[in-house]
């Protein structure tokens, strides 16, 4: 644990709603090209690809999960330049010049692993106007909380945990949490595999720190982090309201704190209740 880690928690406390902002304001110039989304390709690579999902109310058991699902092992590469490949093959437009860059420490070799391992940031190798937009992602690929509770309900034992115990307000990031999940387990299957495969493998966030580190960070900080742990707890607990989700899937400790830790550094908060992932415009964040 060192001081970089604890400034890059207090960071995100502030950072956040103004992403938030940006994105929200950032719209296509009037004689942009517009790729609508349902003239997007049906296939990737050969294979029928469809981001719909049937309503999970007809799911009467545990979904099996996949052979090929994505490697999180903190040794894994991540795989970069397929997402932006998909990405573009689904109708992501980009601001001439923008490009996605990895972000080195001082202490890396600057090989091919690091170069997959590392943070992503963003940077442009032209100048742009202020305020121009920058980048432009088809609904079909965000991941909303709202259409994730739609998709998955009913989950009666999992609202009323949350309405009576955790908290109502939290229901969101738990459909969203669970959506990661349900996807994860589709392997690559998933119309989102391509992205999935592109996220971080080791995340610095609450719930994935040690005893040890909380002990090194201010005592705000140490608070948050606490309280984000104690909230990830909760999340994992609740898994086992999920009847779709397989055994395999729900008592997965690593893999539970990745997708908590998916959701809770990559999610925009848009609305009470609408809480929100988009793909590709994440990878601003890291």
């Amino acid at each position: 644990m060192n001081l970089s880690i604890a400034f890059g928690l207090i960071v995100c406390l502030w950072r956040v709603p103004r992403l938030a902002a940006a994105l929200q304001s950032s719209r296509l110039p009037p004689n942009a090209p517009r790729v609508p989304w349902s003239a997007t390709p049906k296939k990737y690579h050969g294979k029928p690809v469809s981001f719909a999902r049937p309503s999970c109310s007809v799911r009467l058991a545990a979904t099996p999960i996949a052979s090929s699902v994505v490697d999180i092992g903190k040794t894994t590469p991540r795989q970069i330049s397929t997402m932006e490949e998909w990405a573009a093959t689904y109708g992501v437009q980009r601001a001439e010049g923008l490009q996605l860059t990895p972000t080195y420490s001082a202490s890396n070799n600057n090989d091919d692993d690091d170069l997959q391992n590392q943070d992503m940031s963003v940077m442009t190798t032209q100048d742009l106007p202020a305020s121009s937009p920058v980048l432009s992602v088809p609904a079909g690929m965000v991941l909303y909380s709202l259409t994730a509770q739609q998709e998955f309900s009913p989950m009666p034992d999992v609202d009323d945990l949350f309405e009576k115990v955790y908290g109502q307000h939290r229901l969101p990031y738990f459909y969203l949490f669970v959506k990661v999940l349900a996807e994860y387990q589709a392997g690559d299957q998933s119309p989102w595999y391509p992205w999935l495969n592109s996220l971080p493998r080791m995340f610095a966030n609450g719930a994935c720190l040690t005893f040890f580190c909380f002990e090194c960070l201010p005592p705000l900080v140490r608070r948050l982090a606490l309280q984000e742990r104690t909230r990830f707890s909760q999340f994992f607990r609740a898994l086992k309201y999920v009847p779709f989700l397989s055994d395999e899937i729900k008592n997965n400790r690593k893999l539970a704190k990745w997708a908590f830790a998916v959701v809770f550094t990559r999610s925009l908060e848009v609305g009470p209740g609408d809480v929100r992932i988009v793909p590709m415009a994440d990878m601003v964040r890291m």
